[in-house]
């Protein structure tokens, strides 16, 4: 449902931002494939990402991604001290 507002507010720009949704949702989802058939991470990960990264659309990609792993190191760091 997301990752749909997320395509239909990038509409509204044009369709260069709908690709761009489009391609950040791909990669998201081929970067997440192999750890959640391995069991790494659950099913509702890979949408959730998938979901954010339409919004955020390929340009802010970079930034999202290196944002999100500086939040799961911090998170993992407080499970483990």
């Amino acid at each position: 449902l997301c990752a749909a507002a997320g395509l239909v507010l990038a509409a509204g720009q044009g369709f260069l931002p709908v690709l761009s949704g489009l391609a950040a949702m791909l990669a998201v989802v081929a970067l997440l494939w192999v750890p959640w058939q391995r069991g790494r991470i659950g099913g509702g990960d890979v949408k959730l990402g998938a979901a954010a990264a339409v919004l955020i659309g390929m340009r802010g990609f970079p930034e999202s991604l290196l944002c999100a792993a500086f939040a799961g190191g911090v998170v993992a760091a407080l499970c483990f001290a």
